[in-house]
């Protein structure tokens, strides 16, 4: 959250049932890549094993939230 914020990036994050994290991000496209780039490392403590980016439609949501687990 406080890294997409700090890229003023839009879009949500949620954690998933099967331990993944999904997170749909819109923003200047050096952002979103930064913002890739930053989620290979994770927040401290992670484990991030891989990291899949597709492109996606921007869905319109204002600023970036957190979404419950889906």
């Amino acid at each position: 959250m406080r890294e997409a914020g700090r890229r003023n990036l839009r879009g949500w994050v949620r954690n998933r049932l099967d331990g993944t994290v999904e997170i749909l991000i819109s923003g200047a496209e050096a952002d979103v890549a930064s913002m890739t780039e930053s989620c290979r490392e994770g927040p401290f403590a992670a484990k991030v094993d891989r990291v899949l980016a597709t492109e996606e439609e921007d869905d319109g949501t204002p600023g970036f939230t957190a979404r419950p687990t889906g």
